[in-house]
């Protein structure tokens, strides 16, 4: 769907030929757009909905994209944050580009240097708390997530708080979005 509310088809030769265009100066394998333009309807398919925003389109396509210049990402962000290791803006973008990579051991050492450089960055101790859940350490995410909520309103941060609570007391995560609303 569209910004306008207007529908319109997310049809698989539609996405090939944006990504050929986006990868028109690069060298490539048409292999490659087909693999990128499999995931991503893979990907929107899974989501279950017969109408999806295109920004959700959008977003899976940069995905794609973004995950072809990881490597070349993440070592022009070394270089930044070697000559100004408080680059709060460069440290975000290290994260997302770990995230990216799905390098959770990456992404959370460039979250804890975010959160160190810029303490109240938007979303940041949320971020954290999420990888934290991710990987098991729920009373790490826990506190991440109370500390987001110290240096202002999230509302992400307030439901990876009320999961917590009800993973504490074996209230089933299928009732989660019941027990926010009851909330």
């Amino acid at each position: 769907m569209k910004k306008h509310g207007r529908g319109g088809a997310c049809a698989r030769d539609k996405l090939a030929r944006s990504l050929s265009h986006a990868l028109r100066k690069r060298p490539g394998e048409p292999e490659r757009i087909d693999r990128m333009v499999t995931g991503i309807v893979r990907r929107l398919e899974s989501m279950g909905e017969n109408e999806l925003p295109s920004t959700v389109i959008g977003e899976l396509v940069m995905q794609a994209l973004a995950s072809l210049d990881v490597k070349k990402s993440h070592a022009l962000l070394e270089e930044v944050l070697k000559a100004d290791p408080k680059n709060a803006d460069a440290w975000d973008a290290s994260c997302k580009v770990a995230a990216v990579a799905k390098d959770d051991a990456a992404e959370l050492a460039a979250l804890t240097q975010l959160i160190e450089v810029a303490p109240k960055r938007p979303g940041a101790q949320r971020r954290l708390g999420d990888l934290l859940w991710r990987t098991g350490k729920k009373d790490e995410a826990r506190k991440a997530y109370e500390a987001q909520l110290v240096v202002g309103p999230d509302g992400d941060a307030e439901l990876g708080l009320v999961r917590a609570d009800l993973e504490a007391h074996a209230v089933p995560a299928d009732g989660l979005r019941d027990e926010v609303e009851a909330r």
